[in-house]
């Protein structure tokens, strides 16, 4: 994303594991460009923030990263952004389970799990029953392209990534916490 979003962009992520990512792998070029929640904002923060970012600097591009979990806790306001004609970008990294909850449980209960895993939702539909443009993302090789394209479409637009649960910014290298989030992935595909 460093390389798609350019020097002026404004990126405001979610309490989530977008937020983890974003903190290892975004390169900051300015004051006031990163808005990241870091123990002061709960889940369904990102959105919100990218909003007020927009209202406060209309002309800069605002991208939003945030986790299918976070964005559940805001989804209607996506109609704001399509009301006030907002040009911001939401990349939803679509993981269907709420991630950090999940692989502090499998760190911390052995494996036993509550209420951490989703239904998958596709926002890209969501988006556009709310007059926003959607773009679903599903294979990685194709990643880059698709998503540089839909940082460069013209107003709102949501961008659903689906990402493998499996696949964490750096929480734990607790090798049994590991393989039960292995396993849990493992037995929802038997479902």
């Amino acid at each position: 994303m460093n390389e798609l979003c350019g020097d002026d962009t404004i990126l405001a992520c979610d309490a989530s594991f977008s937020c983890g990512w974003a903190g290892s792998f975004f390169d900051v070029y300015g004051a006031r460009r990163t808005i990241l929640p870091r123990g002061a904002g709960g889940l369904g923060y990102g959105l919100p923030a990218g909003i007020g970012a927009a209202a406060a600097r209309p002309g800069n591009k605002v991208v939003v990263l945030t986790g299918d979990g976070g964005l559940n806790y805001c989804l209607g306001e996506m109609a704001v952004l399509h009301e006030q004609n907002m040009d911001v970008k939401v990349v939803v990294l679509n993981n269907s389970i709420l991630g950090w909850i999940k692989w502090y449980e499998a760190a911390m209960w052995d494996g036993r799990f509550t209420e951490v895993d989703t239904e998958t939702i596709d926002y890209a539909a969501v988006a556009r029953g709310l007059n926003c443009k959607g773009i679903s993302i599903r294979d990685p090789r194709t990643l880059r392209e698709e998503l540089k394209t839909a940082l460069e479409l013209e107003g709102p637009v949501v961008i659903d990534i689906t990402t493998a649960e499996t696949e964490a910014c750096k929480f734990t290298d607790d090798p049994k916490a590991v393989a039960y989030i292995r396993e849990s992935a493992e037995q929802k595909k038997r479902k």
